[in-house]
């Protein structure tokens, strides 16, 4: 099985928990036979041999370590050269357009995003190549903070997820509540 995970960290570029888990459930896939090619919105070595690492579009790690954690502005490439500031919502865009550009070119099974901010990229490919899409949830964003762009991101994606994973039961919770009983999704433990 070919998987294409989409995520926006790995360690050791990653500003916390949702890298290394990442990390930790792909190591453990490839220990089964998995091939997995893993999409970063940026480019870095990681030093891991057990999957493939692609960046959607050129952006270097040295702008992301400077500019702060992974959900601050950075510092992007674009293809033509120029150089722009983005917030969060505006690198999302870019993202999901740069992986709807190279999965024409690419085989795989499955889609597999991690957490919201990879949703929209996941849908982008589900639309494109009809394959199967897990949504991994890894927060919540009203488990943090008193928004809700990802209770919103989650409820437009529903007609598309085929799986909806989670990482904790406060999050199953509040899938069951958002996207009814007939949604599947299952924890991780």
């Amino acid at each position: 099985m070919k998987i294409l995970m989409l995520g926006w960290e790995l360690p050791p570029h990653n500003s916390g928990g949702l890298g290394i888990a990442c990390y930790q459930l792909c190591q453990a896939l490839s220990r089964q036979d998995v091939d997995i090619e893993f999409v970063l919105p940026y480019q870095a070595d990681h030093g891991i041999d057990f999957m493939d690492i692609t960046a959607a579009h050129p952006q270097g790690v040295a702008e992301i370590i400077r500019s702060g954690i992974a959900y601050d502005s950075y510092k992007y490439i674009l293809e033509d050269g120029r150089e722009e500031w983005l917030n969060i919502h505006d690198q999302q865009a870019l993202f999901e357009e740069a992986v709807g550009k190279m999965v024409d070119t690419k085989e795989f099974d499955i889609v597999h995003a991690h957490d919201w901010l990879t949703f929209r990229a996941a849908l982008r490919v589900k639309q494109i190549k009809n394959c199967p899409v897990i949504l991994h949830v890894h927060s919540v964003e009203s488990d943090r903070a008193a928004t809700d762009t990802v209770t919103r991101l989650c409820v437009r994606s529903k007609p598309l997820a085929c799986i909806w994973l989670t990482a904790s039961s406060p999050s199953v919770s509040i899938l069951k509540t958002l996207l009814s009983a007939t949604t599947a999704y299952q924890q991780i433990r």
